[in-house]
């Protein structure tokens, strides 16, 4: 057994029928579709905190709860069916929270997001309605704000958690749309800074097609990659950033390409890239340095069958170290180095024929949280602290 499951202690578990007494009689089909407890859970950068979204039959909130002392410092309750989508740390103290709302006849469906983006601290301080159709509407609830309302969908790309005043948002606005849900502006849909004390923004930069997918920066917030597609094809498409608004193509070759991270420091990109059909590679490659840079080859790390790798783990430093089909299957180790894969092997063995993963983890990695399920097991969660040597 690893030094890093030397002790075992339950830091929050999903409700379900495996922690039930066993009784006589007929379980009620509705049990088996009732929705998880605890649907968001998030580190914050420095592992002081953990953020949770819980959800009680039809009603909904965010709690926030110090680390180790497991303690409640701050919990709000939303109505009409309003949640939290999606939790992002933006520094050590403060969240952008991407909301969401849930059909009342669907209570096992995941949140939809809304793209209204709000910020409040740890504490419950400084609550901030950056973007979306409420502004000022949102006057007599807790969502008070002077903003203006927008009609559009704002989503957040990273939360720059190194620059704890700024966040990178993408913002589709409704007058970009017309008919089949396509986006005609003159400079498509640009790239945003954000104040996620303000919610003012910026122009960063304009992608190099129509309906970009996925921008890639690096921990200063630096645009390295785009992906998406263009009318010319529905095949998305991957550029680097030269500087300057300036965009080439990468020379990554495959029947798709899939950037996945940019490293911290900005000089490694990595993409899951198919071939063949039923081949999916990972990739690496060495962002060139500046526009006339001689361009590195790009090199293969592994390849599997496609439908075996689709989600790719990265430890704290940028390794990759694993790879499953989605988030939420078993995971295989490529690279027992990183702390993060050791913890994550311990845990296996621990949990023989149960699903280990990584599900936040603090920016150093001193600090992970482990979701552990299966058949049987409707989800636990484990936290990891280096300092202690144990979950």
């Amino acid at each position: 057994m690893s030094r890093f499951a030397t002790a075992l202690v339950l830091l929050f578990c999903v409700q379900g029928l495996w922690a039930q007494e066993s009784k006589p009689g007929k379980i009620p089909a509705s049990i088996f579709a009732k929705g998880g407890s605890y649907e968001s859970v998030s580190l914050s950068p420095d592992g002081r905190y953990l953020a949770v979204s819980v959800r009680e039959d039809s009603n909904y909130a965010l709690m926030v709860f110090t680390l180790p002392e497991r303690k409640r410092i701050y919990a709000m309750r939303f109505g009409n069916n309003s949640t939290v989508g999606r939790i992002d740390w933006t520094s050590k103290e403060r969240m952008i929270i991407s909301m969401g709302f849930v059909r009342d006849d669907r209570e096992a469906d995941a949140a939809r997001l809304t793209g209204e983006l709000v910020a409040v601290n740890a504490d419950g301080t400084g609550w901030e309605y950056l973007f979306g159709f409420q502004g000022e509407q949102a006057s007599g609830t807790r969502l008070v704000t002077a903003a203006q309302a927008e009609k559009g969908f704002a989503s957040l790309v990273d939360a720059l958690p190194d620059s704890p005043e700024l966040a990178l948002v993408t913002v589709i606005t409704t007058t970009q749309r017309i008919g089949n849900y396509r986006y005609y502006v003159s400079d498509f849909t640009p790239l945003y800074r954000l104040n996620v004390n303000t919610g003012k923004r910026s122009k960063l930069v304009a992608p190099p097609m129509r309906e970009p997918g996925a921008y890639l920066a690096d921990a200063k917030g630096e645009v390295k990659l785009v992906s998406g597609t263009n009318d010319d094809s529905y095949s998305p498409k991957t550029y680097w950033h030269l500087g300057n608004g300036e965009w080439e193509k990468v020379p990554v070759e495959g029947e798709k390409v899939s950037p996945l991270r940019v490293s911290k420091d900005g000089r490694k990109a990595y993409f899951r890239v198919n071939r063949e059909g039923d081949r999916n590679c990972l990739v690496e490659w060495l962002l060139p340095s500046g526009k006339g840079t001689e361009l590195a080859a790009p090199k293969d790390l592994y390849c599997r069958p496609a439908q075996e790798l689709g989600t790719v783990y990265f430890s704290a430093d940028d390794r990759p170290y694993g790879y499953a089909a989605y988030e939420a299957a078993p995971m295989v180790l490529t690279d027992r180095g990183p702390a993060e894969a050791q913890v994550t092997a311990a845990l296996q063995e621990q949990f023989p024929g149960q699903v280990v993963y990584l599900a936040s983890a603090s920016n150093d990695g001193r600090k992970m949280l482990f979701f552990v399920y299966s058949d049987r097991n409707s989800g636990e969660y484990y936290l990891f602290d280096a300092n202690k040597g144990s979950v």
